[in-house]
Parts: structure tokens; sequence; C-alpha cells
């Protein structure tokens, strides 16, 4: 199945996007009522670990992204900037020891997690360090550092084939965390943005698909009906390079 048949094949019973759940905890709704069009179970089982890790996304998130990478050719990266606890990052991992992924974040954003009943409040990053630790394989790698110094000093000549910039939603930093990506990006490479629920991060990539004059197709874009939604947390767009 096709990413973009696998993204909109996702089905949520007893809510939706824009409405929620009536009862029960959202957690618990987010696994069980979260649909996948295909291996539902065995993909469940597989991102299990990920029920320990703070979060600011969804499970439906993770699975898209797990199988994302999963599908990515061999010569191709996943690039996830702000990777915070690393809920998203994992989902990329998880299953996919043979696929090349590249985590980065400085943890300057002072976002600390009170939401999990599994980890009291903390700073993510050696939580974060000792999840990786454990389920990363040779072919995974983080850098601590500002996303700008990592384009400028490290990333070279790497194809990215799944780019997620989940950093500094400001509106000068999601264009530009979009613009240095750009010459990385392999034809057909897939570009997910969340929080398009804010202002700032849904402006800047409008404005970054209207500056590349038909570079990327915007293929996907679902707000919802508040932050942190068992669906789509706070909204999500998926663009695709062009070629």
């Amino acid at each position: 199945m096709d990413i973009l048949s696998y993204l909109n094949g996702i089905r949520f019973e007893g809510y939706s996007p824009m409405t929620y759940p009536s009862q029960g905890d959202a957690e618990a709704w987010e696994w069980e009522q979260t649909l996948l069009p295909e291996e539902d179970t065995e993909t469940k089982q597989l991102l299990a670990p990920l029920k320990q890790i703070p979060k600011l996304s969804s499970f439906a998130i993770a699975a898209l992204i797990h199988e994302m990478v999963r599908q990515m050719p061999p010569e191709q990266c996943f690039l996830n900037i702000g990777t915070w606890y690393g809920y998203t990052f994992l989902a990329g991992l998880l299953g996919n020891p043979d696929k090349i992924c590249i985590g980065v974040d400085n943890f300057s954003n002072l976002i600390i997690s009170n939401q999990n009943l599994y980890l009291p409040p903390s700073n993510p990053e050696p939580h974060f360090r000792a999840w990786f630790e454990r389920l990363r394989s040779p072919l995974h790698a983080f850098y601590s550092m500002e996303f700008r110094d990592y384009f400028k000093n490290f990333h070279i000549n790497q194809p990215i084939g799944l780019y997620f910039y989940d950093a500094d939603h400001a509106y000068q930093a999601q264009y530009e965390g979009l613009l240095m990506a750009d010459p990385y990006l392999a034809p057909g490479a897939w570009v997910l943005v969340d929080d398009i629920n804010e202002t700032a991060p849904y402006a800047a990539t409008h404005q970054f698909l209207k500056d590349q004059g038909g570079k990327y197709q915007l293929l996907f874009e679902q707000k919802t009906c508040n932050n942190g939604h068992p669906s789509f947390w706070n909204g999500l767009m998926l663009l695709q390079k062009q070629g």
C-alpha cells in the first residue's frame, strides 16, 4: 500500500479529527480506537514501547512515520529535527534497523512532561538518550545541536526520504527548517509538518510551498478540534517533493 493510501486509510472509532471521544481515557482511545489500514495488530505490538514515552504527538502519526521509514529506499534517510523524548523519532527506528535514521535536537525547548504516568516531570535529554541507545541499530544516529548547525556542518550528500521538522515552530524557524532541508530531499521525498493548528507553522509552510513554485505538492492537510487530539494531535500536513 502506498503512503498516501495508508494515511487516508487510518480510521478512528468513536471520534474524528474534528470531534473528541465522549468518554474514556484519551490514551486508551488513541491505541485501541485508531485502526490502521494494514497490519493493525502487528504494528501496535511493534510500537508498544512508545507507550512508555512522553509525547507531543499521536499513535496515528507514529504509525505513519513507521510505515514511511519502512518503505523508504535504503540509500535515503529519515531525518527528524526536534526529538524531545523521542516518541516520533523512535517510531521510525522500531522495526527498521536496516534504514538510516537521524535525529537532531539541542533540547532548548523547556517543555517538561507532566502528562505521562510512567515518568514524572523531568529533563527529556537523559531519558531520550537511554531509549535511543536501547532501541537503535548501527544505522541510527543522533546529533545534539541546533538544526542550522547540523545542516551547515554535518548533513553532507545524504539524500532524505522522510523529513520531519518538529523543532521551533516560530514562523522564521519553520520556514528555515524546510528551506535548509530542500537541497537534500530526494525526488519523491516526504515532508511531514505538524502543529498546523497554530498560525505560524501553517503560514510558514504554505509560504514555502508558494516560494518553491510547484516543486512540492501538498497531499494531505488535516487540522484537529484541539491540541493533543488522539487522531492527528495538533494538526498534520504531508508534502511530497516532485521529480
